[in-house]
């Protein structure tokens, strides 16, 4: 609730919310009434430069955003005004299994980060041009799962035994945020998987990757719509290592939200 004093009438309603949750994200002018306009209302993600110069965004508040009009009557009293919101913020989940044996899947055998130029959001949500961010992970944590390949039933109907012995393969997984996706815009959103030394695993577009997994209940939405009302995103890689140099890794499979994506244009 907000006290205020203002003359009946028609007003415009502008809504930042989550600017000063527990990590303090966001930069916001302070506004002086009666000559500041809505317009000066940009928003922009707090960023730290890393020793290589490099902008570094790590965990952040979560944000939404909304514009509404209201009418004020001529009358004291509590009157209530509804401002949809849009979220703005996303989690995602990066999980590296490496289906070759005991081979090393530490947080320091690995980097995870994406590339985005999106820490800066208009009065009105969209995105202005920003320098290049680094988005590094808040959270990882290793672990292992074992992998035993069964075989069906036989004729009389009794299951038979599990070939293989169970065998262990090591993951790794890594949580972070991101700002606002939106389509199309100027420079890709960039995952990279890289190994200790700075080599590239991987690089992937995100956005043309989260659009694949759209699916069928979504098609109502355009691309757009989807992008803004999905804020959570689980990516698997399933790596072999080939064995003909360190580090040379090729990628079986990915799985996004629970759908299994084959892509032709990757870097891997």
């Amino acid at each position: 609730m907000m006290d205020v004093d203002l003359a009946p009438g028609k007003y415009s309603l502008l809504a930042w919310c989550g600017l000063n949750d527990g990590l303090h994200s966001y930069d916001v002018p302070t506004l002086t009434p009666g000559s500041s306009t809505m317009q000066e209302l940009k928003n922009t993600l707090k960023r730290q430069a890393a020793d290589d110069g490099t902008a570094v965004v790590g965990e952040i508040d979560q944000l939404y955003h909304g514009i509404a009009e209201a009418d004020f009557p001529d009358e004291e009293g509590v009157h209530t005004a509804i401002v949809p919101l849009m979220k703005d913020t996303n989690r995602l989940k990066v999980v590296l299994q490496n289906l070759s044996e005991n081979s090393a899947m530490g947080v320091d055998d690995y980097k995870i980060f994406v590339t985005a130029e999106n820490g800066k959001l208009d009065y009105d949500n969209s995105l202005m041009a920003d320098e290049l961010l680094t988005y590094v992970p808040y959270y990882t944590q290793e672990g292992a799962s074992e992998i035993i390949v069964t075989t069906r039933a036989d004729e009389d109907g009794e299951a038979e035994q599990p070939a293989g012995d169970g065998k262990q393969y090591n993951l790794l997984m890594s949580e972070m945020n991101l700002s606002r996706l939106v389509k199309n815009w100027q420079t890709p959103y960039k995952l990279h998987i890289t190994d200790a030394d700075g080599n590239n695993i991987i690089t992937v577009s995100l956005v043309e990757l989260f659009l694949l997994v759209k699916g069928k209940e979504n098609q109502s939405m355009d691309d757009q719509e989807y992008l803004d009302r999905e804020d959570d995103f689980n990516m698997t890689f399933f790596l072999y290592n080939s064995g003909t140099e360190k580090g040379a890794y090729i990628s079986a499979e990915i799985i996004i939200n629970g759908w299994k994506v084959v892509i032709q244009d990757a870097d891997f």
